[in-house]
């Protein structure tokens, strides 16, 4: 027999002026962010439970703390829960174990790199948020050793659906620690992201004002246009296109679809696939120690020109390797040109690396040390 529980945690309506200011700060949950129809504010927060006995549902509720605190024109909401409080959370009763050979992949990772399209990344940007997809491919075993797929309508499992509907013309300011926000429309706030082993995922991102930093986690946009961004130790950075940013990264690992006009990116040690250049990108420059740099040519070449200066840095263009050793003074010189650098050239990419590794490919990437 399947038990289900329904529990509405908060359901408020917060009227807003062209001063409010909107706080939120989130402790182990899951968020999306929606377009209000109207000024107001909506919050909502519903829980279900299923299979759940009750003393055990009532103990995860009590984990769980909510507040609404106004001061002046300024609005705080805040959740923080002592379990991680996810779009759907399961848990599975196996005393023989679980098999989960379906999910490895025991060949080796392909080394050739193809480019990919800015409509690519935004389908893997846009992809199905399904927990579901993977407890599927888990198989139980028996005490006789066989095995049989996992039964989620007999699982324990509870889940929350926490909406805040927001006017586009309010700043939003977040402080997140191991959390999940999700936009579910293209932001025009202007808006203050604080994360903590969390992870942001958005539709587009549209104002000069925004500042995000973001420590562990992940962070996925359709689009960013405007704002500056201090990210470190992200396992992805998935973005369809980029224009009018200041990013400055360590440690993380980028996938950008098509890079546009005035963008700097300073970096420490990340990794980036660069895939496509506007055909108006104007000057990009990208600074960097110790990074990977993975770039596809502009497919039409009449018009840039790339240069990378820098030492101690090797070239991999087309799968020929081009070595600039280390410098004893540290002094910048030109490395690499490709294109034609002359004075009607509009279109300027340049990279200033140190100790690092720049990969250029026109069709693929041959992914090599």
């Amino acid at each position: 027999m399947v038990c289900y529980g329904q529990k509405k945690i908060l359901s408020k309506v917060l009227t807003t002026n062209s001063s409010t200011v909107l706080n939120m700060d989130f402790k182990k949950v899951r968020v999306e962010i929606l377009k209000s129809s109207d000024q107001n504010i909506y919050i909502d927060f519903e829980m279900d439970f299923k299979n759940y006995p009750k003393n055990e549902e009532t103990a995860i509720l009590e984990g769980i703390d909510t507040d609404i605190a106004t001061y002046g024109n300024t609005y705080t909401f805040r959740i923080d829960s002592e379990q991680p409080i996810k779009k759907r959370a399961y848990s599975i009763d196996s005393p023989f174990g679980i098999s989960i050979d379906d999910l490895m992949n025991s060949g080796e990772q392909p080394k050739r790199k193809y480019r990919k399209s800015e409509a690519e990344l935004i389908e893997m940007i846009d992809k199905n948020d399904d927990s579901d997809a993977f407890l599927k491919s888990l198989k139980t075993y028996n005490a006789d050793g066989s095995e049989e797929p996992v039964d989620l309508e007999s699982l324990k499992s509870y889940g929350a659906t926490i909406i805040v509907k927001v006017p586009e013309t309010i700043p939003l300011s977040f402080n997140l620690y191991e959390s999940n926000l999700i936009f579910k429309y293209d932001a025009q706030n202007s808006i203050r992201c604080q994360g903590e082993d969390s992870s942001v995922r958005g539709g587009r991102f549209a104002n000069e004002g925004s500042i995000f930093r973001l420590n562990n986690g992940s962070f996925d946009a359709l689009e960013v246009n405007g704002g500056r961004f201090r990210l470190k130790d992200l396992s992805t950075i998935l973005i369809g296109s980029l224009r009018n940013v200041v990013i400055d990264s360590e440690f993380s690992t980028f996938k950008i679809g098509l890079l546009r006009s005035n963008v700097k990116i300073r970096d420490f040690n990340s990794t980036f696939w660069l895939y496509n250049f506007d055909k108006n990108i104007g000057e990009l420059l990208i600074d960097s120690e110790y990074s990977k740099i993975n770039l596809f040519l502009p497919q039409d070449k009449k018009n840039y020109v790339i240069t990378t200066y820098g030492y101690g840095t090797v070239h991999y263009i087309n799968g020929n390797k081009m070595e600039v050793r280390p410098s004893r003074s540290k002094e910048s010189t030109t490395m690499v040109v490709v294109g034609s650098k002359g004075s009607t050239t509009t279109n300027r990419i340049k990279f200033n690396t140190i100790n690092g590794i720049i990969r250029m490919g026109d069709d693929f990437i041959e992914e090599l040390n």
